[in-house]
């Protein structure tokens, strides 16, 4: 087998000296693998298998527990900055808990990428950060606009029938939460500003229910982080 592109995305100790690697692959999706002998000294790729880091791997095996046989540094290293460290752990267990291994998704991992660049870069954190959020949604099949958006109109999120048209008042006085048109659309059409707070809080709160929803009773012990 060729190198193939990929990113750990998570990674826990094995036995006395190994490691399982859970790795994000361009084109064959979320991997797991045992780094035999990784935790040695004597472990001639250590700086490979590091989280944020572009790699190129191989492995063998059929089970699901695969063996990696190479492993190399495709990249330098992304250093992201200290504050910025919390938000690349939320991207990486938002892809372990949401995809399913053995699915590729090409499209996401060069998203995936992109969002580690301006995390490093600390540009456009929230922006990025819901963008990379939609994104992978729509990788696992959940379509979150299925219905027509209005600019103009305000909205009620519901998980069985999507967005639905509200007064605003009356929505507030039931205590639901409400989403402006404008807001959405920006999100759909992927044209966030990092300098409109107000979209951005909109949308943050619609992503953290529609999120909720997907991943069902156990919470993200990143999102503890990136509050």
């Amino acid at each position: 087998m060729d190198l193939q592109d990929g990113y750990i995305i998570h990674r826990r100790n094995y036995l006395d000296s190994s490691i399982i690697l859970d790795i994000f692959i361009k084109e064959f999706g979320i991997l797991s693998m045992v780094a035999k002998g990784a935790r040695r000294k004597t472990y001639r790729n250590k700086g490979a298998v590091q989280l944020f880091t572009p790699i190129l791997v191989s492995w063998y095996g059929k089970s699901d527990l695969l063996t990696l046989k190479n492993i190399e540094i495709h990249a330098c290293e992304y250093m992201l900055p200290p504050q910025n460290l919390s938000f690349g752990f939320y991207l990486n267990e938002l892809l372990v808990r949401l995809l399913r291994h053995g699915d590729p998704h090409p499209e996401l991992f060069v998203y995936y990428h992109y969002a580690l660049e301006q995390l490093v870069a600390n540009k456009n954190i929230e922006v990025i950060l819901r963008v990379f959020e939609k994104k992978l949604l729509q990788e696992t099949g959940y379509e979150l606009f299925g219905n027509t958006i209005v600019a103009e109109n305000n909205y009620i999120f519901k998980a069985d029938s999507g967005f639905i048209v509200v007064d605003m008042l009356q929505a507030k006085a039931a205590g639901l939460a409400t989403y402006k048109g404008k807001s959405l659309l920006a999100l759909q059409q992927e044209t966030l500003d990092v300098d409109d707070s107000d979209t951005l809080k909109d949308i943050k709160k619609l992503m953290r229910t529609v999120i909720k929803i997907q991943l069902g009773d156990r919470p993200l012990r990143s999102r503890d982080l990136v509050a």
